[in-house]
């Protein structure tokens, strides 16, 4: 895919597009360990590339603003687009858009034994709903997030993709 490409599918209004370019960026990797482990590393990913599904959420969320004629703020819409293009999201399945009380957007990802719902108001304040099998469960704002983000992307990024079961 070509940059032209992608920047002609983004759908920020304030222009930001998606820079494909391998461009490396050397960040630290932090671990700190214990007798029992490592407890904490730095999950950042080392090269600064958007998740490929990016224009993809581009042309959705152009379709629910032109073809369903969602109310969608462009607070809400900055807010998406700033924080899907982190490099966090790599390796992650495309979330599922929709539009979400009076004109936000809500961003869910599913993968096997992890579920993440990122809910963005007309304001652009970001709220999420974090649910892992076998006991986390949690709902807030983002900044609040046990564990922050990036674990939780990186979770959503290492397993299986969901099967779905007829029925």
């Amino acid at each position: 895919m070509t940059v032209e490409y992608a920047e002609s599918a983004s759908a920020w209004s304030h222009g930001l597009g998606v820079d494909l370019r391998e461009e490396e960026v050397r960040s630290h990797l932090t671990v700190a360990s214990s007798s029992q482990g490592i407890w904490q590393a730095n999950l950042r990913p080392m090269f600064k590339r958007p998740a490929n599904w990016l224009p993809e959420v581009a042309a959705r969320v152009r379709y629910l603003l032109t073809e369903v004629g969602a109310s969608i703020s462009h607070e809400a819409v900055n807010a998406l687009g700033f924080l899907l293009e982190d490099p966090i999201f790599e390796g992650t399945p495309m979330p599922m858009l929709s539009p979400a009380g009076e004109g936000g957007i809500a961003a869910e990802f599913r993968r096997e034994s992890v579920e993440l719902q990122i809910e963005i108001d007309a304001g652009g304040q970001v709220s999420v709903y974090a649910y892992q099998r076998g006991g986390v469960e949690w709902e807030g704002p983002i900044d609040n997030l046990p564990d922050g983000i990036e674990k939780w992307a990186w979770r959503l990024g290492h397993g299986s993709p969901l099967i779905p079961v007829d029925g």
